[in-house]
């Protein structure tokens, strides 16, 4: 079982290498982006319950996108308590996204499934 944790770690750690070499993007912020292109504009509190993770840990993905100009991020006109966020660079994600959704997925076969995600990012690196 450990190995198997161990390997599914190594090929998310590719996927986000090569995330970050092409888009400077990591998984987590992928995770808001996908969620953002797929839901619309939401608030911080339901965007952290769909990524399953606190408002206070959202920021520190949320802070980054924003700076980067690929999301937008405002407090409610009509509650100063809720932080409203959108997606700014829509067509540029689905690039991304494409890309994202091209990847090998799991079969039922887990060892199987490792074995071509990670062949199919050693040929994407070279």
């Amino acid at each position: 079982m450990e190995l198997l944790i161990n390997a599914g770690q190594a090929a998310e750690k590719t996927l986000e290498r090569t995330l970050i070499r092409r888009w400077d993007l990591t998984y987590p912020q992928c995770r808001v982006l996908k969620h953002l292109a797929a839901h619309g504009s939401t608030t911080m509190g339901v965007l952290a319950g769909a990524m399953g993770c606190s408002r206070g840990n959202l920021t520190g993905v949320t802070d980054r996108l924003v700076r980067d100009g690929w999301i937008s991020r405002e407090r409610s006109n009509t509650d100063r308590r809720v932080v409203d966020v959108g997606l700014l660079k829509d067509a540029e994600f689905r690039e991304v996204e494409q890309w994202m959704d091209e990847q090998p997925k799991p079969p039922a076969s887990v060892s199987a499934w490792l074995e071509e995600f990670v062949g199919a990012q050693a040929q994407a690196t070279v």
